[in-house]
């Protein structure tokens, strides 16, 4: 089956492999720049989107992979205003950490609530959220000058439900179409606004 864009193909239910491999990249990122979160920025575990895939209707996300993606080039020194441009005031996330070095990157908002829809609720879900995760390696074509820092960044949507009975957050799909067309479009608008953000 193909997915939306992009050459993208659903989920298959093999996808826990992959769920695995978000997840421990993600704990040993965290680990390593912890101490690089700057100040002010605050810095958790849900249905992601992988590689540009997405489940059918989220279906397929029960191990907590909504969409992920490579998007390609960044440009770090202007990639906060591009987060704050799409994330923070079209999306209305907020900015939960932030750190840079020399040859990584990483970003991720705060979770969001999401009012369960009616199919979600007769599955016993009682609520919802959702984060966003970025991370990024540098690039050897970064301008010497300084002028542009590339990098090559990667975009998951995580994704968490709790339920009557079990009451603690765990990974979830998403059984909200338009929950998941939203998440469609903001992958679409920040991709293309990090590329208008590179240098020409």
């Amino acid at each position: 089956m193909t997915g939306y864009g992009g050459g993208r193909t659903f989920a298959a239910p093999g996808i826990r492999r992959r769920n695995e491999h978000v997840k421990r990249t993600y704990f040993l990122t965290t680990s390593l720049i912890g101490t690089l979160a700057l100040a002010g920025c605050h810095g958790s575990a849900g249905s992601a989107v992988g590689f540009g895939v997405l489940g059918p209707g989220g279906r397929d996300g029960a191990e907590g992979l909504l969409l992920s993606g490579r998007m390609g080039r960044v440009d770090v020194i202007t990639f906060m205003g591009v987060l704050d441009a799409v994330l923070v005031q079209k999306y209305g996330l907020t900015m939960k950490r932030r750190a840079e070095q020399l040859n990584a990157a990483y970003y991720e908002t705060e979770w969001a609530p999401r009012e369960p829809s009616a199919e979600e609720i007769t599955t016993g879900v009682a609520e919802t959220r959702h984060r966003i995760v970025l991370q990024g390696r540098r690039l050897d074509s970064s301008t010497p000058s300084g002028s542009a820092v590339l990098f090559r960044m990667s975009l998951t949507i995580e994704h968490e439900v709790r339920t009557s009975e079990h009451p603690e957050w765990r990974p979830g799909p998403a059984l909200n179409e338009a929950f998941l067309d939203r998440m469609r479009a903001l992958d679409r608008d920040l991709r293309a606004a990090a590329r208008e953000a590179l240098p020409q």
